[in-house]
C-alpha cells in the first residue's frame, strides 16, 4: 500500500513546488505594474501588461488543478485501500470458520493480529 501511494502522490511535490513558483511570478508580475504604472501608462502598454498577467495566472490555474487532480487520486487510493483493508480479512477467513477449520475465538485473534500488522 505504502508503495503504490508514493507512486501515485510522487508528481505532487513537484507540482506544489510548481505552484509556489507560479504563485511568486505573478505576485512579483502585479508588483512591477504596480511600481511602473506611470510608464506603463505614458507608453499605453496597458493590453501588454494584462495580457502578461492573465498567461500568468491562468498558468497558476492550470498548476492548481493538476494538483487537485493528483490529490483527487491519493485521497481515492488512500480511502478505498483503507477500506479494503478493514474487509479483505473477513474474506479471507470466514470460509475457514464456516467450514468448521477454526473456531470463533481463533477468528477473532487473528483478526485483531492482521489489525496490528495493519496499524
Amino acid at each position: 500500500g505504502t508503495l503504490a501511494a508514493h507512486y501515485i502522490g510522487k508528481k505532487l511535490s513537484r507540482i506544489n513546488f510548481t505552484k509556489q513558483k507560479c504563485e511568486a511570478d505573478f505576485r512579483y508580475g502585479i508588483v512591477q505594474v504596480r511600481d511602473n504604472s506611470e510608464s506603463i501608462a505614458l507608453y499605453g502598454a496597458e493590453d501588454c501588461e494584462k495580457l502578461m498577467l492573465e498567461g500568468k495566472f491562468d498558468t497558476i490555474a492550470r498548476v492548481w488543478w493538476a494538483m487537485m487532480m493528483y490529490t483527487k487520486r491519493l485521497q481515492f487510493f488512500t480511502s478505498f485501500y483503507l477500506q479494503t483493508s478493514v474487509t479483505v480479512p473477513y474474506l479471507v477467513l470466514a470460509p475457514n470458520y464456516f467450514k468448521g477449520q477454526i473456531s470463533m475465538g481463533t477468528l477473532f485473534m487473528l483478526f485483531r493480529a492482521m489489525g496490528s500488522v495493519r496499524a
